[in-house]
């Protein structure tokens, strides 16, 4: 426990020194990470922050305090204009990472944030001597599309959000990122290695995510708790809970039970009515993931194989979390939160946590970035629980994202893999503080998280990212069983997967053959 919470502290400490970064070579190797170790999980986890330089790999990429790809500035590449598409969809789910300053309707991730957006894009124009065109679009998915039938090469290179490059990837619109290795080094720390087994399929990637873009770790499941509240009941802190291995899916719900007030005939906008959670239908889904559980995995081919329904323990599983739901009164789903003020249902739920009715919330860190302005608590934040004490990590699987790709037909399919490569390199944390650095430093620990114990909680949650092959391509709707469940108050999971196993089965078989088409 001691010596973890010792090796978290010195890796936070880094973070805001990161000029000694060559000196003491303590980065990580998970790109999910972007330099942050984990904290003690009851003495049940640990990782490799504590290495030398000399046994860190990501080490070697690491030049001046700088990451940067091992292929260098190629003189053939100077002098040439990158155009790269991303998603502008004037919400809160687009690519900010890529232009200056906030993006209408979205997120304000603070002034340090854009800097190191503007930092990152100077620095690439100035030392690969190239020119960045952002194009930042909100019917991007459709552009992209529309480039690659018509062979226009307007697009060197997209973002996009990961169902999008599914469905490019399995209609042959993308390039095969690992037949391009001598321009694009996969292997490197700013790409996300758990991430990229589960996008790719045999042998073919044809998207990759990682310090390219924010948009997994804004998707990021966590739990929100209201600090007062816990006082107020005189419950366990959940950080304690967290650090001695006992913050679980029953201890959560056991202390939702306590603080609540509600009845099965409550209404969710009486302000007398105290919840023990604000949910949405697809958290039962979140919780099952926390388990360590996949809907798919891979086999022996890399090629994905159904896991969820296949055994019992995954039913029964599915079954236990459904059950506590199913007409919990001690909590309410925002998608039950009509008619309410704002006019919006997720904008009305969220109001009853950050105004003090209810002691957790499941959010991603979108929803989290927003709180530092509508916030009437103090808040902190823990992992997704565990499903038991034996469990030996907390697991958080990836709900979606963004990740890039190259179009079939652009200009020059390795300038586009060289030019990615530079982009994301740049974008992980350095001695002017990267994107990467910034959104946890700035947009979230900064602005929103300031105390250390919810520091300790980010880098957690970021050296713990899993993503699921089942839920990447979602795969006849098993990513959905358990939300269409959720919202028929329905536990009856053996029913519903049996319904769509053999639509599950054809779909698996039709994108590995759409994979092995594309060539």
């Amino acid at each position: 426990m001691k010596k973890h919470l010792r090796t978290l502290v010195c890796v936070l400490l880094l973070l805001s020194m990161i000029a000694v970064l060559a000196a003491c070579g303590d980065s990580n190797d998970d790109a999910t990470d972007s330099g942050n170790s984990t904290t003690s999980n009851g003495g049940n986890s640990s990782d490799s922050s504590d290495t030398s330089k000399e046994e860190d790999p990501s080490a070697e990429y690491i030049v001046d305090g700088r990451y940067v790809p091992k292929v260098g500035v190629l003189d053939e590449f100077k002098g040439r204009s990158f155009n790269i598409l991303v998603v502008g969809d004037g919400g809160t789910y687009q690519s900010d990472d890529f232009t200056t300053e906030q993006g209408e309707g979205g997120i304000d991730y603070g002034d340090n944030y854009y800097d190191a957006v503007r930092n990152r894009n100077n620095l690439v124009e100035e030392k690969y001597e190239v020119e960045l065109i952002i194009s930042k679009e909100q019917n991007a998915a459709g552009l992209a599309s529309q480039d690659a039938v018509a062979g226009t090469m307007m697009y060197d290179a997209v973002v996009l959000n990961v169902g999008n490059m599914t469905t490019l990837a399995r209609d042959g619109y993308l390039c095969d990122l690992n037949a391009m290795s001598d321009y694009i080094d996969l292997n490197a720390p700013w790409w996300d290695e758990d991430a990229n087994t589960a996008f790719s399929i045999g042998d073919k990637l044809f998207f990759a995510t990682g310090d390219i873009t924010i948009m997994n770790k804004a998707n990021t499941w966590s739990i929100l708790f209201n600090k007062q509240m816990i006082v107020d009941h005189q419950l366990e802190s959940p950080y304690t809970l967290f650090n001695e291995g006992k913050w679980t899916f029953d201890k959560m719900v056991e202390m939702c039970q306590t603080v609540s007030n509600a009845t099965v005939t409550s209404e969710w906008d009486d302000n007398s009515v105290t919840y023990g959670m604000v949910a949405a239908l697809g958290d039962p889904m979140q919780f099952y993931g926390a388990s360590g559980q996949l809907l798919c995995e891979k086999d022996a081919a890399n090629e994905p194989s159904l896991k969820f329904g296949m055994d019992e323990a995954s039913v029964n599983l599915a079954v236990r979390i459904l059950d506590v739901f199913n007409d919990a009164a001690w909590k309410v789903y925002g998608e039950d939160c009509t008619g309410g003020p704002r006019g919006n249902v997720w904008d009305d739920s969220f109001a009853i946590f950050y105004g003090g009715r209810a002691l957790f919330r499941p959010s991603g860190f979108t929803a989290v970035a927003k709180m530092r302005s509508l916030s009437e608590i103090e808040f902190g934040i823990v992992p997704m629980p565990k499903m038991t004490e034996e469990q030996d990590d907390h697991f958080v699987v990836a709900n979606s994202g963004f990740a890039a790709g190259i179009l079939k037909g652009c200009a020059d399919e390795n300038f586009s893999a060289y030019m990615l490569d530079a982009l994301a390199s740049a974008a992980k944390y350095d001695s002017t503080g990267g994107i990467t650095y910034e959104y946890l430093e700035t947009t979230l620990m900064g602005k929103n998280y300031m105390d250390n114990d919810s520091r300790e909680m980010v880098a957690y949650i970021f050296n713990h990212i899993k993503y699921d092959v089942g839920r990447i391509y979602g795969f006849g709707g098993v990513n959905n069983i358990m939300y269409g469940l959720a919202k028929d108050k329905s536990s009856d999971v053996r029913s519903s997967f049996d319904s769509i196993y053999d639509t599950i089965e054809s779909a698996i078989e039709e994108t590995v053959a759409d994979y092995e088409a594309n060539t």
